[in-house]
């Protein structure tokens, strides 16, 4: 299930007949807004630079796990030094990082900038199995007399481990960083959701006794558990990242100029600026509307230009974003998507289901914005605590394409931000269903450019063009 709230409704548009709109300023008479399409590249023209390979190390797997002692019950301690994946990485290997660093290609070098909030709490859990023991006392007959024998039972216990974080982390870690796998210990709850018996040893007893700890679930609950993890590494594991807080807390208004200002704080020095979040235009708004409204004095003048690669959310609110409906479509992606300053830098992030076969139910589509729009997974593997309902959204899709971004910039250091961009787009996997035939030619309403390709955009061949 989505989860909402990672794409804020920062600020409501309306766009009214021939008036302004949310930006404020003076209108003029009505003008064409053109959505760019990427450029045409020839891959003779591309210089390739030097790889690193850096370090690596077990991504996410947990060194020791230390729970208490339920000396009442006969629950063991654990004490589990063997390898528990307590963090997901599966976006390393969904966007093909992992290949691209085997051949030399980690981001080093590069700078990605994760514009988002690092300050509001995010209460989420990943999932792991342990196996435990739990003793007690059964007997070797049903009459008297009888002798006491100690029963041991073990069991696979299903822990959610639960821990708060933030959204900009969140998406930061998935977008690069964190190479080396360091070391980090920490405190988490783990609570137990299920316990399977999986051995009931009776030590001798003949009788139909039965080790029971199973149906004692509470007592495997361990909170406040200290462990012991690798952390995970982002896309490009050796990019440097660079954060800029947005307070996006519920109930807090955050206005467009102070995202606009935070962005251009931004514009130099870093090879891709990552905004996994958005401001919705309101229902009933149409393209029309917006060019109406569109004017040097508001929209226009928000997003200063830059060489970075700018990957933005599309939104999670199911939109088709079509020149008649522009309501719950991301103003943010679509200013940066026609705006002179960042046209051909922009690249706007849609998401795959959790299969990666087709476009997530939750995902704006393409639409009006189908010549910038490229879809990667929008999965975190975590779950939120509130609902158990998985932590998926656009705003996790960006920060793949983003540090996609980064690994083509560091293997081709002299491409552009807006010519990275379009090889990004024109490499894209048109199979969206992966049964070996293209859904789409050319550029599709619902999937834009299709799935992100990080092996073709590496390896491009010939003349990049839209076919």
């Amino acid at each position: 299930m989505l989860f909402k709230n990672l794409f804020w409704i920062l600020l409501f548009f309306t766009l009214v007949g021939c008036g302004g709109g949310g930006g404020g300023g003076l209108a003029n008479a009505p003008v064409s807004l053109t959505v760019s399409a990427p450029t045409a590249i020839s891959s003779s023209l591309l210089t390739q630079g030097s790889t690193y390979s850096g370090s690596t190390g077990n991504y996410g797997q947990s060194t020791s796990i230390s729970m208490s002692q339920y000396s009442s019950y006969g629950v063991q301690t654990l004490n589990n030094t063997s390898a528990n994946q307590i963090h997901p990485k599966a976006h390393l290997t969904d966007t093909g990082a992992t290949t691209a660093w085997s051949s030399g290609w980690t981001g080093y070098g590069k700078n990605i900038a994760i514009l988002d909030d690092f300050s509001s709490a995010v209460n989420i859990y990943s999932e792991v199995t342990l196996s435990r023991t739990a003793t007690q006392t059964g007997y070797d007959s049903d009459t008297f007399p009888r002798n006491a024998v100690t029963m041991t039972g073990t069991y696979d216990v299903d822990y959610k481990v639960k821990f708060s974080t933030t959204h900009g982390d969140l998406v930061s870690n998935i977008a690069g960083g964190d190479a080396s796998a360091a070391s980090t210990s920490t405190t988490y709850n783990f609570d137990a959701s299920a316990v399977t018996e999986t051995n009931c040893d009776k030590n001798g007893a003949t009788a139909s006794y039965s080790c029971t700890r199973d149906n004692l679930s509470f007592i495997w609950d361990d909170s406040s558990t200290d462990l012991t993890f690798n952390k995970v590494a982002g896309v490009a594991k050796d990019a440097t990242m660079v954060h800029s807080s947005l307070n996006l807390s519920s109930g807090n208004a955050t206005s467009f100029t102070t995202i606009s200002e935070k962005f251009n704080n931004l514009t130099s020095g870093n090879h891709v600026i990552n905004m996994s979040f958005g401001v919705l235009w309101n229902s009933g708004v149409t393209w029309s509307d917006i060019e109406s409204g569109w004017s040097p004095y508001n929209y226009g003048a928000y997003f200063n230009s830059t060489d970075a690669v700018v990957v933005v959310a599309a939104g999670n609110y199911a939109a088709p974003c079509a020149t008649n409906d522009m309501g719950s479509c991301n103003a943010a992606a679509t200013i940066l998507t026609v705006d002179g300053d960042t046209a051909n830098q922009t690249i706007v992030a849609g998401a795959l289901d959790a299969a990666g076969t087709g476009i997530a139910t939750y995902s704006n589509q393409a639409g009006t914005l189908k010549q910038r729009y490229l879809m990667a997974s929008g999965e975190t593997g975590y779950k939120n605590q509130s609902d158990n309902a998985s932590t998926v959204g656009t705003s996790f899709s960006a920060p793949r394409i983003s540090g996609a971004a980064a690994l083509v910039r560091h293997k081709f250091p002299n491409l552009t931000g807006a010519q990275t961009a379009s090889i990004l787009l024109l490499t894209a996997d048109k199979d969206i269903d992966g049964n070996g035939v293209n859904e789409f030619s050319g550029v599709s309403d619902i999937y834009g450019h299709g799935k992100l390709d990080l092996g073709t955009a590496l390896s491009p061949v010939g003349s990049l063009a839209v076919q």
